[in-house]
């Protein structure tokens, strides 16, 4: 008794469809919020996201922005917490945060900004029609099993040989085709033939035509 749940969330894009982790329950809420304004940049520097109950936030690490108003009423914004070492004694302190960071959660905050819930919703519902076509046009190729019923942009397919060899042939024809499950878990039984494959709002009709037909001469 007394313990808190903490949810992870490694897809923000996919909360526009699921239910919240506050909403089920949760205590604290972290993730990653690359997929939301922030490009690949060649493997970082990302963003995390971090959320917690109210009675939890003097213990958060960074800092906490409050809204307000100014003496003439309009709209403003404070930074109502700080917990960097530079704004505290540090050995008090519980967050060290660079600026390559502030910048990811600004370009992140933007995007959030411009999207809107309702934005956000749209995004997420585009990007699992999306996989789905996609996981539909892979179900099609002999020897190829889709794992997942349910998912929003990623999914699991078997191939028929070790995926890592698959990656490699596709990569030469100018395909990214997906993460190899052997790569990632190396001597687990059954995982040497995952391939696991994502589509976002940005995969077209000429993408999944391409993976598909470049798959199947892989396989060939």
């Amino acid at each position: 008794m007394g313990a808190l749940l903490i949810a992870v969330v490694t897809e923000p894009v996919a909360l526009g469809l699921i239910e919240s982790p506050g909403a089920l329950g949760a205590d604290i809420v972290v993730g990653e919020g690359q997929s939301i304004g922030v490009g690949l940049q060649f493997g970082g520097p990302y963003l995390g996201l971090f959320g917690c109950r109210e009675k939890f936030v003097r213990q958060m690490p960074g800092r906490l922005c409050g809204e307000t108003v100014d003496a003439e009423g309009r709209r403003g914004f404070v930074l109502t917490l700080s917990t960097r070492e530079q704004h505290i004694r540090r050995e008090k302190a519980t967050s060290n945060i660079c600026t390559n960071s502030g910048l990811c959660a600004l370009a992140f905050s933007v995007h959030m900004t411009l999207l809107g819930g309702s934005g956000l919703e749209a995004m997420a519902r585009h990007s699992h029609a999306r996989a789905r076509q996609t996981a539909e046009r892979l179900g099609q190729i002999a020897g190829v099993t889709v794992v997942n019923d349910s998912y929003v942009n990623e999914f699991t397919v078997v191939l028929p040989v070790d995926a890592r060899d698959v990656v490699r042939k596709l990569a030469d024809n100018g395909v990214l085709g997906g993460v190899s499950l052997g790569r990632l878990y190396p001597g687990a039984d059954g995982l040497a033939n995952g391939l696991l494959v994502a589509a976002t709002e940005c995969t077209t009709d000429a993408d999944i035509a391409a993976l598909g037909s470049a798959l199947e001469e892989a396989l060939a």
